[in-house]
Parts: C-alpha cells; sequence; structure tokens
C-alpha cells in the first residue's frame, strides 16, 4: 500500500475523500467525549454502531453526510428549474407564503410546523421528490427465505433468495397512476380529492423497513429552502439555462455542467 502523504499529493481528489473520513472519526471522537451523552428516548446513530471499529464507525458517519446533501441538492435544483420558469406556480406559491407568512422580520424565520400547514407549499416538495427524484434506479433486495410468506408478483411466485427490485424512476412517471401529465411538474395533483392514494406511490425514498432515514431531514430542506427563496424573491432562470439542463445517473442523480443560474429580485 502507498504512504497516504504520497497519495495525497498525487491526488487532490483522494485528498479531499480522506479528509472527510477524517471528519467522520473527529465527529464520532467529539460525541464520544460531549457530556451528556444521548439518552434512549433521544439516540444518535453513534449509539447503534458501538460494536464496530472506529474506522467502520466513521466510514457510516461519512455515509449518512454524503446521503443526506448531494440527493437534495440534486432535488432542490431540478425541482428550482422548474418551477422558476412556470409563471403559474410561482404566483400560486408566492401567494400562498405571503398569505400565511405575511411578515418577517429581518433574521425570523418560520417554524417547520407553520411550514407543513401550507398544502401548497407541501404540494410543490411533494412533486419535487416525484419529477426530480435523486435515486432513480432500482434498489436491490432479496427475497426471504422459506418461513416468510412466499413474494407473489402477477401471479407467480419468486423464489426465496432471489434478488429483486424497483424502478422509483417507472413508478413516478405511470400515467396509470399520475394521468397523462405524469411527465409534467404539477402541484396540484397533489391538492383535492384526487391526492387520495398517491403518497403510496411516491418511493423517492423507498419504502418499507429500509427506507431512507433522513427523509424528515430532507423534507424539512425542501420547505425550508422552498419558502425562502419564493417568499422572498422573484426567481428568474439566467439566459445560460433556460434551454434546460442535462443529468446523469450513477446510482444518484446529479446535473451536468453549473447547475442552475438563478437571477434574484427582492420582493
Amino acid at each position: 500500500m502507498l504512504p497516504r502523504t504520497l497519495v495525497t499529493a498525487c491526488s487532490p481528489s483522494l485528498r479531499r475523500l480522506f479528509a472527510l473520513n477524517d471528519e467522520g472519526i473527529t465527529c464520532l471522537e467529539a460525541y464520544r467525549s460531549s457530556t451528556p451523552k444521548s439518552d434512549s428516548a433521544n439516540p444518535v446513530i453513534f449509539d447503534a454502531l458501538q460494536h464496530l471499529p472506529d474506522h467502520a464507525i466513521g466510514a457510516e458517519a461519512v455515509g449518512f453526510l454524503v446521503a443526506g446533501s448531494d440527493t437534495t441538492a440534486f432535488t432542490l435544483t431540478s425541482a428550482i428549474w422548474h418551477m422558476s420558469q412556470n409563471p403559474s406556480i410561482k404566483c400560486k406559491l408566492a401567494a400562498a407564503l405571503k398569505e400565511a407568512i405575511p411578515e418577517q422580520c429581518e433574521g425570523e424565520y418560520p417554524t417547520l410546523m407553520q411550514l407543513e400547514a401550507i398544502p401548497y407549499l407541501v404540494a410543490c416538495a411533494k412533486e419535487s421528490l416525484r419529477i426530480a427524484l435523486p435515486v432513480p434506479g432500482r434498489l436491490p433486495r432479496v427475497v426471504p427465505g422459506a418461513t416468510a410468506p412466499p413474494l407473489v408478483v402477477d401471479d407467480k411466485v419468486v423464489p426465496p433468495g432471489s434478488i429483486v427490485g424497483m424502478s422509483a424512476y417507472t413508478m413516478h412517471n405511470n400515467e396509470a397512476v399520475w394521468g397523462s401529465n405524469a411527465r409534467e411538474f404539477e402541484p396540484e395533483r397533489w391538492l383535492g380529492e384526487g391526492a387520495k392514494g398517491l403518497d403510496e406511490q411516491l418511493v423517492a425514498f423507498s419504502t418499507g423497513a429500509r427506507n431512507c432515514i433522513g427523509q424528515p431531514l430532507a423534507q424539512a430542506e425542501l420547505l425550508m429552502t422552498f419558502s425562502m427563496l419564493f417568499r422572498n424573491f422573484d426567481v428568474e432562470l439566467d439566459a445560460v439555462c433556460e434551454k434546460g439542463f442535462t443529468t446523469k445517473d450513477r446510482f444518484i442523480a446529479s446535473v451536468k455542467g453549473t447547475g442552475v443560474v438563478l437571477r434574484l429580485r427582492r420582493i
């Protein structure tokens, strides 16, 4: 194995990766030296990993950090691109935010509970997760063994031990569920009687026992970012990205190039 000093000198990318891993260990050390520790009613991830060696715990900490950053960043980028070029959505969202938050003093922000009580804002967040889901591909799962009930799909039994998966992208674009405008950004689909049952079809965070542990945080980030941006600014796309943007899928979707460039005018 090459010495770390040599590797970092030759590769700036690996230098940053090593620094990220070091941050995970630093967080673990800070947790162990903190007083008091987290209690049983409010555990943190480190509480469940004490049986692992330190390097593995640090790697898990980094995994949580990364999983909660570029995923949400992609959803925000893609959703803001859709929303900022649609005057109807912008106006409805701004009006809903102004009605719910009529006055805002400098440095004061609405609480998460206030934001969750704004139906159109919540609808925009859900539609963002549907259209701009950050993990569009299949997530593999192993069919349980003989002691579990058989897995039956379309009247066919899938043998235990089989590796199966579903495509979130396919589910989120299924016209049988979402209608003929399934590929359009349409927050109204989440409002009224037609919205019943749609939450069960939203699988941006996967579903079941292995769903994403960070989804409450991600949802809060969407609500807070959208409220801050569209409550305070008239948002327009800069000419450099008016023709859209292209994405790449490397398990987690990302935007090619510089992302979305905006022009903001305070309102």
